[in-house]
C-alpha cells in the first residue's frame, strides 16, 4: 500500500513574499480537523466489533471536520494501537483511485474484527459500512500501527507533528498528526492530509479586512452604539451601513460581539449574498441580510432580519432562524480576539475558513473574506508575477499515507 524510498524534491513555490518553510503550519486547515476529532471516540474506534460500531465511529469523524469543505485538506483518519484504522476522504480534492466521482466521499476501514483479515478496505457510503457491503479492498495487509505517521508520531516528544510525504497519487503534501489521546490502552493517534497549495497567512494579511475591521472598531458611531439606549437598533444600523458603504471587495460580513446579559453573549452583523455562501441567503431577496442573538431572539440560534434602508428599520420578525445553537462569546475569533483566526466551520455554512477580529472595549468586531477575494490574493497571475521565487529543497522518504 506504500513505497519507500530516498526522493529529493524541488518545490518551486510562489509566493507572494519569502517565508520559512513551516510558517503556514498553525492555520492549516488539516491542524484544525485533525485536533477536532474527538478524543472520546477512542473507546469506540478500537473496539468497534460491527459494521454498526464502524459506521458510528466514521461519522464523528465526519461531522467533526467536514472534510469537503477545504480543498487543501482531503482526508482525515484515525489510527489505534491495535491496527484499528478509520478515516473519510473527499473525492472533489483528491484523485484517489477508488473515486468514482468528484461528489463522493470515501470512507476507509481497516478493522479485522469485522473484516475477517487485516486488509484495507473502502466504502462509498455510511449505509454500506453498516451492512458491511458494496466495498473495495486492497487485497493486502494494513498494519496501521506500522504507517510511517503514526510511528513518527508515537515516537516524537511533540503532541503536534507534521509529516512531508509524497502521496501515490502524485500529489506533495503534509500529515498532520495528533497524539493528546494516545496512552497505553487505545493508542490513537489523529490524523489529516494537507495539500502544500494551501495558501498562507502572507496571502490573507493581503486582503483589506484587518484595516477595515480595526477602523470599525475605532468608529465613534460604534461606541455611541453602544451606549445607547436602543442598542439593538443602533447597533444593526452600525453594521449595516459600515459594510455597505464600503468601497471593497474583500469582505463578505462584518459583525459585532459584545459579552451582553445573555450566557451566549450578543451579536449584531450583515452580510452580502452577492459574495456569502450563506444558507439564509436562500430565504430572501434582500442583498445585505441583518443576523442578531440577543436576550429578545427567537431560539438559540442566529435570527436572520430584512432591514429596510427607505425606512431605516428592521423587519419586526425574523425571516429564517438556524437550528444550530450560536454563542458568540466561544467562536474562535471572539476567543482569540485580535488577527486572523484559527481556521473554523463557518455557522449556517458550509464552509471551513477564518475571520479578522479587533477587540474593542465593549467587545469584538470581526470581518470574514469572501471566497473570491483569497483566490485572487493567493492565486492570481498578478500575485504570481509580483511575487518571489521561493525554491524549497525537501529530502524525505516518500510514503502513501493512507
Amino acid at each position: 500500500m506504500y513505497k519507500t524510498g530516498a526522493t529529493t524534491l524541488m518545490l518551486a513555490v510562489l509566493v507572494g513574499l519569502t517565508l520559512e518553510y513551516d510558517e503556514c503550519l498553525d492555520g492549516s486547515v488539516a491542524r484544525y480537523s485533525a485536533l477536532s476529532i474527538p478524543n472520546s471516540i477512542a473507546a469506540a474506534a478500537y473496539d468497534a466489533a460491527t459494521g454498526d460500531n464502524v459506521a458510528d465511529v466514521l461519522a464523528l469523524i465526519e461531522t467533526s471536520i467536514s472534510p469537503v469543505t477545504s480543498p487543501y485538506m482531503w482526508s482525515v483518519y484515525v489510527g489505534l494501537g491495535n491496527d484499528n484504522f478509520y478515516g473519510v476522504a473527499s473525492c472533489t480534492y483528491s484523485s484517489l483511485a477508488s473515486c468514482e466521482s468528484d461528489d463522493d466521499l470515501l470512507y476507509y476501514v481497516r478493522n479485522e474484527v469485522v473484516h475477517g483479515d487485516g486488509h484495507f478496505y473502502w466504502y462509498y457510503s455510511l449505509a454500506d459500512v453498516r451492512n458491511v457491503e458494496n466495498y473495495g479492498s486492497t487485497g493486502s495487509d494494513f498494519v496501521t500501527t506500522e504507517r510511517p505517521w503514526y510511528t513518527e508520531a508515537v515516537a516524537n516528544e511533540e503532541t503536534e507533528v507534521w509529516h512531508t510525504f509524497l502521496f501515490l497519487t502524485g500529489t506533495i503534501g503534509r500529515a498532520f498528526t495528533d497524539r493528546s489521546a494516545y496512552d497505553g490502552t487505545y493508542g490513537m493517534i489523529k490524523a489529516a492530509d494537507q495539500l502544500v497549495s494551501e495558501p498562507c497567512d502572507f496571502c490573507i494579511e493581503a486582503l483589506d479586512l484587518p484595516a477595515i475591521t480595526i477602523s470599525a472598531a475605532r468608529d465613534e458611531g460604534l461606541h455611541t452604539a453602544m451606549g445607547s439606549t436602543t442598542l439593538r437598533e443602533d447597533m444593526v444600523k452600525f453594521v449595516y451601513y459600515y459594510l455597505t458603504a464600503l468601497p471593497h471587495h474583500d469582505t463578505t460580513a462584518l459583525f459585532v460581539a459584545t459579552p451582553g446579559a445573555a450566557e451566549r453573549g450578543y451579536i449584531y452583523g450583515v452580510f452580502d449574498c452577492k459574495t456569502s455562501l450563506n444558507s439564509a441567503c436562500y430565504s430572501t431577496s434582500y442583498r445585505y441580510p441583518v443576523y442578531v442573538v440577543d436576550g429578545s431572539t427567537e431560539g438559540n440560534g442566529l435570527n436572520f432580519f430584512e432591514f429596510d434602508e427607505s425606512t431605516n428599520t428592521l423587519a419586526a420578525t425574523p425571516f429564517a432562524v438556524s437550528d444550530n445553537e450560536y454563542n458568540s462569546t466561544s467562536r474562535p475569533w471572539y476567543v482569540q480576539g485580535n488577527g486572523w483566526s484559527a481556521p473554523y466551520t463557518y455557522s449556517n455554512q458550509a464552509i471551513t475558513a477564518r475571520s479578522y477580529a479587533k477587540t474593542f472595549r465593549g467587545g469584538v468586531v470581526g470581518t470574514d473574506p469572501t471566497p473570491l477575494a483569497i483566490t485572487q490574493a493567493c492565486f492570481s497571475p498578478s500575485a504570481a508575477l509580483t511575487g518571489s521565487l521561493l525554491v524549497v529543497t525537501v529530502s524525505l522518504l516518500a510514503h502513501m499515507v493512507l
